[in-house]
């Protein structure tokens, strides 16, 4: 089940009102930490747990790859011209910018020591070498275009710097009970406020920082969700929000990992729709729907569809938006990033999608591209 158009205006809302009339409450202690070269525990801090889940869980449990990404970036928002080009680079094409990661794991062990050796996802447990195969795969997706974006860990060692950080709870308990996405936005705020600083204390480049938080239980059983820019609201939650059996297969949850949830949120941060926007209604121009005139439209209800992984040929499927499109256009929205099909069939974006996502980067996230491919 898909959350509706109006769901989607109260998230959005709700974001923008309640993060600068709103302190979040401390609730009870936590241990944070950054792993060290040698492996042990790094510095350590003590703080305030996130907001916890209520008891009852919600009804509205969505499918295993749904999401509900904030879509206050409006259609009147400017984007400037297409194609952006920086004035130090002759070629439009052979520019590059590079978008910083910063993820945080939010774990339960009895010690801080006690996850060393656990598999992967194991209470929320994520290694090192986890947290970079992830970004990595994310650039396999983003860097193949040009202009090309790629996104590497960051490689300070402090609480706001470190690529990696960890947030221990002491409890099992305390761990199960952490929430997100709720609609009134408070604890994406809380753990924005613990992993970032204050809004008011973070420097002026957050809006060109990718934070992932790594989290227990999103509202709803959502396996993910991130904030698209705007020109006009603050980057209070900015970043990506994901369950932890999502980052990265494990043994612990060897049924829930999905190769592409990154890279699609990931299309959000950067501006990009879902290939249904606007349903069937949609022009398709550019100036309606997904704003990118490649993918084709699709139903805004439609279910999750098949591909030839499993066994299905693209010419045997159908798009309601239009019958009688070919084998080709149906290819292209099955396996689009930003669709709602199976994640394992999902593998490209247009070129169009990776247009808008430059001029976000851009117009809105304020990056300066430099020229050539660095390493």
């Amino acid at each position: 089940m898909m959350l509706t158009r109006t769901l989607f205006a109260i998230l959005a809302i709700a974001s923008t009102t309640v993060s600068a009339a709103v302190v979040p409450p401390k609730l009870g202690p936590y241990e944070s930490w950054v792993p060290t070269s040698s492996g042990r525990v790094g510095a350590q801090s003590t703080g305030s747990e996130p907001f916890m889940k209520p008891a009852v869980p919600p009804k509205n449990a969505h499918q295993l790859i749904d999401d509900f990404t904030d879509p206050v970036l409006g259609k009147n928002v400017s984007y400037g011209p297409d194609p952006v080009k920086s004035k130090a680079c002759p070629k439009y094409t052979d520019q590059t910018i590079t978008v910083t990661v910063y993820v945080r794991f939010y774990y339960y062990a009895a010690t801080a020591v006690e996850l060393q050796g656990k598999t992967p996802g194991f209470y929320g447990y994520h290694s090192q070498a986890d947290a970079k195969a992830a970004v990595a795969r994310i650039t396999s997706y983003y860097a193949q275009w040009n202009p090309r974006i790629k996104f590497v860990l960051a490689t300070g060692t402090t609480q706001t710097t470190a690529g990696v950080w960890y947030w221990r709870f002491p409890t099992a308990a305390s761990y199960m009970n952490q929430v997100v996405g709720k609609t009134d936005g408070l604890a994406e705020i809380a753990i924005a406020n613990q992993c970032r600083g204050s809004l008011a204390n973070r420097p002026a480049t957050q809006n060109k920082q990718l934070w992932i938080y790594s989290v227990n239980y999103i509202n709803g059983g959502t396996p993910a969700f991130s904030y698209r820019p705007t020109s006009t609201t603050p980057f209070t939650q900015d970043g990506i929000w994901i369950r932890t059996e999502y980052f990265e297969q494990s043994s612990s949850y060897p049924n829930f990992y999905t190769p592409t949830t990154l890279t699609h949120e990931a299309g959000h941060w950067l501006g990009l729709y879902h290939t249904f926007e606007g349903g069937c209604a949609g022009k398709n121009d550019g100036t309606d729907g997904d704003m990118c005139r490649l993918t084709p439209k699709w139903p805004t209800s439609s279910a999750p569809i098949s591909c030839p992984y499993y066994g299905s040929s693209f010419a045997s499927q159908k798009n309601p938006c239009n019958p009688a499109a070919s084998a080709a256009e149906i290819e292209t929205g099955v396996t689009n990033i930003m669709s709602y099909s199976y994640t394992l069939c999902r593998n490209r974006f247009t070129s169009d999608q990776m247009g808008l996502t430059w001029r976000t980067a851009v117009n809105l996230r304020k990056f300066v591209p430099v020229c050539g491919a660095p390493a």
